[in-house]
C-alpha cells in the first residue's frame, strides 16, 4: 500500500497522550515514506510502524512535525539530511529496525533539536562505545534508548570522540565491519555452495541418462565444489 491523500484520510487521526495531532499508518505494508506534503503539515506525530520501510529519505517541509515512530520496519539507511526541512523534529523512534552502521547516526546527527531517540532492537547497539558515540554526534538528546543521558556521559563521549580520536575511532570500526562483512558473506556463500554439492550427489545417484550425468558431473568439477566434496567424503569415510 502507498501514501496517498485517500489513506490518509482515512486512517485514523487523534490528539494523542503528549497534545499532539497523531496520524496511525500502522501494519499497512507501505514500502516507502512518500507523499508526506499531502498532510498538508497537520500532524505533529507521524506512526508507520510494522511496515515495510527499509529507508528514511529526505522529508518534505513539515513545520508541526514532532515525532516519528518507525519501529518494527526494515529499514537500515537514513538519507543525509532527511530532516532539513523539518526543523521542530523532536522524538524518533526506529526500535527493531536493521539499523548497523554508525554513519546512520551521522545522519541523524542532522535533527539539531532531538531529544528522544529510541534504537533498541538494532544492530548498531550492540556496537563499542554506541551509547556515547550517539550523544557525542547528537548532543541534543536528552534521553537515548529510554535511558536519561547523564553529564558524565557527555564528558565521557566528548573526550572518547574529540575531533581526532573520534575521526580514528570511526576508520578503525569501519575497517572492522567491512572484515565482519566479508566474513559474513564468505560465511554464507561457503554454507551455499555446501548445500548445493549435497544437492548434486543427490541429483547424480538418481540420474538415469548418461546425458544426466554427464551434465551433473561437469557441475561438480567447477573449482568452487572441489574441496568441498573432498571434505565431504573425507567425513563419509571417518563415519563408516
Amino acid at each position: 500500500m502507498r501514501i496517498t491523500a485517500e489513506l490518509m484520510s482515512k486512517s485514523n487521526q487523534f490528539l494523542n497522550a503528549v497534545g499532539e495531532f497523531h496520524i496511525d499508518l500502522r501494519g499497512l505494508k507501505i514500502p516507502y515514506i512518500e507523499n508526506l506534503a499531502l498532510s498538508k503539515d497537520q500532524f505533529g506525530c507521524i506512526d508507520l510502524t510494522e511496515n515495510d520501510l527499509v529507508h528514511i529519505p529526505i522529508l518534505p517541509e513539515l513545520k508541526r512535525l514532532k515525532t516519528m515512530i518507525l519501529s518494527d520496519n526494515r529499514i537500515s539507511t537514513i538519507e543525509p539530511g532527511f530532516s532539513e526541512k523539518c526543523k521542530g523534529i523532536e522524538n524518533i523512534v526506529l526500535m527493531n529496525n536493521k539499523i548497523a552502521d554508525f554513519s546512520e547516526i551521522d545522519n541523524l546527527s542532522g535533527c539539531k533539536g532531538l531529544k528522544r531517540l529510541a534504537l533498541h532492537g538494532n544492530i548498531v547497539t550492540k556496537q563499542e562505545h554506541y551509547r556515547l558515540y550517539c550523544i557525542s554526534k547528537i548532543p541534543s538528546l536528552k534521553i537515548l534508548d529510554f535511558g536519561k543521558v547523564t553529564l558524565k556521559e557527555r564528558v565521557a563521549a566528548r573526550e572518547m570522540f574529540g575531533e581526532i580520536k573520534g575521526q580514528e575511532f570511526v576508520e578503525e570500526l569501519k575497517k572492522k565491519q567491512k572484515i565482519l562483512k566479508e566474513k559474513s558473506k564468505m560465511t554464507k556463500e561457503g554454507k551455499q555452495r555446501r548445500q548445493r554439492a549435497i544437492e548434486l550427489k543427490q541429483m547424480i545417484e538418481k540420474a538415469e541418462t548418461l546425458e544426466e550425468i554427464m551434465q551433473i558431473e561437469k557441475e561438480m568439477n567447477d573449482g568452487k565444489y572441489e574441496e568441498i566434496l573432498k571434505e565431504m567424503e573425507e567425513e563419509e569415510a571417518k563415519q563408516q
